[in-house]
């Protein structure tokens, strides 16, 4: 999950709301000043669908994630803004842009994120009341060193595969069990047993 680790980086002075379509209801109506999606290609419909909703009513939105950053030109016309790659190391770019009155069509995350420094994911702002199963994601590497024909993780990273620090993994583990008050995690990576 994505957005929770760009809410991380958002600064603290910003309201963020977290959704996630499958279980909670999307806030059509509410008032905000940037909605961003991260989608498959498998939920790419369902994202364009909620993208027009909100452009409708004129608020911007950026699309991000792997079929964005596989098919910008056809996410662009969807988005007012696509961020192709790591959106980390575009993502406060972006925000100023908007501040200043703009947000650009498209952000390249050209350079992959520096794992020793990912944000505190802010999973507090979902609703866990929602979920069956109360146990956290946790990202411990990004990447894939195998290049599997039929996968698009070594398109997506550029063939690169990057571990956090252990102590890093560790310590997130410790904030989200003081944050969050649940003891169960689940590594959401793409290959976690990669060659070390």
């Amino acid at each position: 999950m994505v957005t929770p680790y760009l809410a991380g980086l958002t600064p603290g002075t910003d309201d963020v709301t977290v959704i996630d379509d499958k279980v909670q209801k999307i806030p059509y109506e509410g008032d905000f000043d940037l909605v961003a999606i991260s989608t498959t290609t498998g939920s790419a419909n369902r994202a364009y669908d909620i993208s027009r909703r909100f452009r409708e009513r004129k608020i911007p939105v950026v699309m991000g994630g792997f079929h964005a950053t596989l098919h910008p030109a056809e996410t662009l016309v969807h988005a007012d803004s696509v961020v192709v790659g790591e959106a980390e190391n575009v993502w406060m770019p972006l925000l100023d842009d908007l501040r200043r009155g703009g947000i650009k069509s498209l952000y390249k995350g050209d350079s992959p994120s520096d794992m020793k420094s990912l944000p505190r994911p802010r999973y507090e702002l979902l609703d866990l009341s929602r979920y069956r199963i109360h146990m956290m994601p946790i990202q411990a590497t990004r990447g894939c060193n195998y290049h599997c024909d039929f996968c698009e993780v070594p398109v997506v990273y550029d063939g690169a595969y990057r571990m956090r620090p252990i102590e890093d993994i560790v310590e997130e583990i410790q904030q989200q069990k003081k944050v969050m008050g649940i003891n169960q995690f689940q590594f959401i990576d793409d290959q976690l047993t990669g060659k070390h």
